[in-house]
């Protein structure tokens, strides 16, 4: 119904006048349209100042299509290499990408009513007509699936057989105390 409403707020993920990231839906092409190349200047100018070095992203998506998160994260690795401090805020929920985005920064908040949807996702190889290409695409989305777990691994308290384990379950939500417990999140805001 509230698509009915205003058409255009299915996919909210733009940068504001301060900078400031707001991924307010899917994980989509306007991740790449929307933020990409405008982040870059902004890290740009952050980079070249003493004050206001950190970088905000605001968070409520029910996740998408990785390869726009590892586009986005491409370009936070950047930010975090020349010194900028990227602090994600979790607003309601973060599931699949908006999750390992979410737990991806420096510092992290979550609201109390806050949850992360924790799964490897899906992957689609597309047509595969011979044995080669079965193969290929079996390593390729094993390969896929060791990035996710070594991203949460990474930014995160589990150990590796606990996050294998919760992973299994593809429709896994924590709540905010259980973030915080897992290391998901650093405060409960």
């Amino acid at each position: 119904m509230a698509d009915d409403i205003n058409p255009n707020m299915k996919n909210v993920n733009f940068l504001d006048d301060n900078g400031n990231v707001y991924i307010l839906g899917d994980f989509d092409f306007t991740i790449s349209q929307n933020i990409i190349m405008q982040l870059i200047r902004e890290i740009e100018n952050k980079s070249r100042t003493i004050d206001n070095r950190f970088l905000n992203i605001y968070i409520n998506s029910c996740g998408g299509q990785a390869r726009e998160l590892f586009s986005l994260l491409a370009v936070l690795d950047r930010a975090k290499a020349m010194g900028i401090t990227i602090v994600t805020h979790v607003l309601g929920e973060a599931h699949s990408c908006a999750s390992m985005l979410a737990c991806y920064g420096d510092t992290r908040y979550m609201s109390q009513h806050s949850v992360h949807g924790v799964h490897l996702g899906m992957v689609f190889p597309g047509a595969i007509t011979t044995q080669l290409q079965n193969k290929r695409g079996f390593e390729n989305t094993s390969k896929h699936f060791d990035r996710i777990v070594n991203l949460y691994l990474k930014h995160s308290k589990f150990k590796e057989k606990e996050l294998r384990k919760l992973l299994e379950d593809d429709d896994l939500e924590l709540s905010a105390e259980e973030c915080l417990k897992y290391g998901l999140c650093d405060e409960i805001a």
